[in-house]
């Protein structure tokens, strides 16, 4: 599921490793999809799992923008009568990306309610 969610319009998916544990690391790579050689990705560790209720984890780009430091990030899953709110809080990112990354997260979001539906 993860392989049919994460990768925005365009781009293939070209390594998914997730050890979904307190402590546990992840990568995802993904890479153009037409003619894309080079690979972006995301890494980090999981600093607090609570299934079904809330995911911490460090976020870390590779192989585009070298310049940001490694953030945090927080989602929570919360019942509101039978649906479920999900709330997302990226910390420690940079004012000038906050845009890149509100308009990349809404566009992840988009893609799993497509998924789930």
């Amino acid at each position: 599921m993860l392989k049919l969610w994460w990768c925005p319009d365009g781009w293939l998916p070209s390594e998914m490793v997730v050890d979904l544990r307190m402590g546990g690391v992840y990568r995802i790579a993904m890479r153009k999809d037409r003619g894309g050689l080079k690979t972006v990705s995301v890494h980090g560790r999981f600093i607090e799992v609570v299934p079904g209720v809330r995911l911490v984890y460090t976020w870390r780009w590779e192989g585009i923008l070298p310049d940001i430091p490694e953030t945090q990030v927080t989602v929570e899953f919360r019942d509101i009568d039978g649906e479920t709110e999900l709330v997302l809080i990226q910390e420690d990112l940079p004012l000038p990306l906050c845009t890149l990354h509100l308009g990349g997260w809404l566009e992840a979001i988009d893609r799993m309610e497509r998924l789930f539906a």
